[in-house]
């Protein structure tokens, strides 16, 4: 073993692992996942809260409209969502949706704004901008992350079953619709996906160095981020489509469960996404470091 890790210790994929692991474990990533998960649960149910409240006061759609929607979802998830809408009309208010627009937006702001502070961390910048300044581009990328959460739950983990519903509804049996389906379920959150991430990477690090880190070299992180969180989604999916067999034993109980996990893992991607980058960014820019014995390395105990 040690013996093959001093043969390789100097190639750029051992190295490129080596520090990533090195970075991912030092940094904290796994456990600054979490702390972001926990702010996006807390951003999750404001923002349902100031939804429901903008169509019931705009009228735009009818509620029971909304209630002939979730036929399409599982029975027990059905239940959970007919509950919170049920008791959210009874007490729907104009100072009720200011209150959760605003709590919605600042919980989800405050996780993009700590994931910002990381991702400058990683590449050991040290931010130049001003709080209002920063608060804004969190502010953009909340939104952004908000509805890239929706367009997955929609497409990746309820979509088959939501569209075989409507189908079936609809009485309608064509191999054209199920062809554009597929292309549209996955190509359009895969796009969507990878502009976010390549936007986020790139505006994220500190201004005065903003030069030095450019979309090019954040796309192997965004790449990483991307399909990272399609293999996510689709491991949900899976368990969302077999959610019958589960539910005898586990009960709803399950799929929120699993619902945290893919958060979970939604965090935790994002960051190790950045890691990738600022691994690169160190190993192109500061080559030297690159070299045996190197100080973020995961193995230079084993070879000291």
């Amino acid at each position: 073993m040690y013996n093959l890790i001093d043969k390789v210790k100097d190639k750029k994929v051992f190295t490129f692992f080596d520090k990533l692991i090195y970075r991912v474990l030092v940094h904290d990533t796994l456990s600054y996942g979490g702390s972001l998960t926990y702010f996006l649960i807390l951003s999750i149910f404001p923002f349902l809260i100031s939804l429901i409240n903008a169509i019931n006061f705009s009228g735009i759609l009818d509620p029971a409209y909304i209630y002939r929607l979730l036929d399409v979802l599982p029975g027990e998830i059905q239940e959970i969502i007919r509950n919170f809408l049920k008791e959210l009309h009874m007490s729907s208010s104009g100072s009720f949706f200011t209150i959760s627009f605003v709590a919605g937006l600042f919980t989800a702001s405050t996780a993009v704004f700590k994931l910002m502070k990381i991702i400058n961390q990683s590449y050991g910048f040290v931010e130049s901008r001003g709080f209002l300044a920063q608060r804004l581009i969190a502010l953009f990328f909340t939104l952004a992350l908000i509805l890239m959460i929706f367009l997955l739950v929609l497409t990746q983990i309820f979509g088959q079953i939501i569209y075989v519903n409507i189908m079936s509804h609809l009485e309608i049996e064509n191999i054209y619709f199920d062809k554009l389906w597929s292309i549209a379920k996955n190509g359009i959150p895969l796009a969507y996906m990878l502009v976010t991430f390549i936007l986020l990477y790139k505006f994220s690090p500190s201004r005065s160095r903003e030069n030095m880190v450019t979309i090019k070299s954040v796309l192997p992180g965004s790449i990483f981020a991307t399909l990272g969180l399609i293999i996510a989604s689709l491991g949900f999916n899976f368990y969302v489509s077999s959610f019958g067999k589960y539910s005898i034993t586990y009960g709803s109980l399950g799929g929120i469960i699993v619902f945290l996990i893919w958060l979970y893992l939604l965090s935790t991607i994002t960051l190790i996404g950045a890691e990738v980058n600022s691994t690169l960014y160190s190993m192109k820019n500061f080559k030297s470091l690159n070299s045996w014995p190197r100080h973020d390395s995961l193995f230079k105990n084993f070879l000291a």
